[in-house]
């Protein structure tokens, strides 16, 4: 049987869904991994494990070349923002199809990015700066507009964004920032730090595929963002609605990045706001979309952009059909404080939810959302339009009388 090797994954759930889709196209997949015990439900998916230093590039190399032996390697994948640039790397390396280490070591970093796309008046881009420490600070002390973003510039879900109203916040979150040197992965972080506008307005996503410079798109998705300060996305809903020359605008605007950057295989997750009439990108990923969006976009149009992934990564063109069936939306469950959670399944009130899954157990102490990390679990429904799938959503979060006890230890 062919292979497909996985270099980590991510921890919202597709990542481990990635391996049944792997199995359907009759491929075998191999899991790398420094920690399996990261991955809830990967021992239920009784997957080959190899473990070791994923964030070593000699050893991935070392463990991988025995599966070349016999031409059974289709190819080399993550679901994982955070090793991206490693899969650049090793296709590299083994005279692999994949995007080029130059292209996804300015993908990685939102401040590159921030600098690549500075320069194109098809684009809205926000103001920013780019420091390394306190003394880069105080030299633009008096430039700084209030409120400002402040974020490292490699992280990934969401993970120590700040809105900062004060030139005292933007100091502290900074060395918040600089107080720990490594990511939730253990690899060493870029020093530099984003300082960026704040922009208003509603935000989306948008997802595609490429596949040697032929770019799909597949949709646009409507953001919810809640837990100011912080960024925490607590929902979703595909597809957005929109005027048609917003939409026109997104898709011509997008299909200029991909190519600007040299985007030429595999999945990419774009955030992005509309601004003066015209796109401002949040983020860009060079990644299939977290937080269950491919299984919303799969609820509402059958599209399996996992399986999409996999082909490309095993030298298949994606064949992306997309037509909306219904609309689809996830509502993540995020704490908005800390303290000990209490919860119910209720024998009724879910009988129209097309999905739920909690991730944690009663009466531990959890604490307040700050990022994607701090979810706690997802309700997924469908509908004929987006008024339906929200009621039974409310509906839904309600039935699991979920209840968040401060100073419960």
């Amino acid at each position: 049987m062919k292979k497909l090797v996985f270099i980590e994954a991510n921890t919202s759930g597709s990542g481990m869904l990635a391996f049944e889709k792997a199995r359907q196209l009759n491929i075998e997949p191999i899991f790398f991994t420094n920690n399996p015990t990261r991955y809830k439900g990967l021992q239920e998916k009784h997957v080959q494990t190899v473990i070791c230093n994923t964030n070593s590039l000699d050893e991935l190399q070392n463990k991988i070349l025995p599966y070349l032996e016999g031409n059974d390697l289709l190819g080399i994948t993550t679901t994982s923002e955070f090793y991206i640039y490693t899969i650049a790397r090793l296709n590299e390396y083994f005279h692999l199809e994949g995007n080029s280490s130059f292209t996804i070591s300015n993908v990685r970093n939102k401040a590159k990015m921030r600098e690549l796309l500075n320069n194109y008046d098809f684009l809205y881009c926000p103001d920013f700066f780019v420091i390394e420490d306190e003394e880069d600070l105080t030299s633009i002390k008096n430039e700084l507009k209030l409120p400002c973003i402040v974020k490292p510039v490699d992280d990934s879900g969401s993970s120590l964004v700040l809105k900062c109203n004060s030139y005292g916040e933007i100091c502290q979150h900074i060395k918040h920032i600089k107080s720990s040197p490594y990511n939730s992965r253990g690899q060493k972080k870029d020093s530099s730090i984003l300082i960026e506008e704040f922009i208003e307005g509603e935000e989306y996503s948008i997802e595609c595929l490429s596949y040697k410079m032929q770019h799909h798109i597949i949709g646009i998705t409507k953001k919810i963002v809640d837990n100011e300060p912080y960024f925490v996305e607590v929902g979703h809903y595909f597809p957005a609605q929109l005027e048609n020359w917003t939409k026109q605008l997104i898709e011509q605007s997008i299909i200029q990045i991909l190519n600007l950057i040299e985007w030429q295989f595999g999945p990419s997750h774009i955030e992005f706001k509309i601004k003066a009439k015209k796109l401002c990108i949040i983020e860009f990923n060079g990644r299939l979309a977290g937080g269950m969006i491919p299984e919303i976009i799969k609820y509402a149009t059958s599209l399996d952009l996992l399986q999409e992934q996999i082909k490309i990564v095993c030298g298949v063109p994606p064949t992306p059909e997309v037509k909306v069936k219904q609309v689809a939306a996830i509502r993540h469950l995020a704490p908005q404080k800390s303290g000990k959670i209490c919860l119910s399944f209720p024998e009724r009130g879910l009988q129209n939810i097309a999905a739920v899954k909690i991730f944690i157990k009663n009466d531990i102490f959890i604490p307040k959302a700050t990022n994607a990390y701090g979810r706690i679990g997802y309700l997924i429904a469908t509908g004929s339009n987006y008024q339906e799938v929200k009621t039974k959503l409310d509906e839904g979060e309600k039935a699991l009388k979920i209840c968040i006890k401060e100073n419960a230890f």
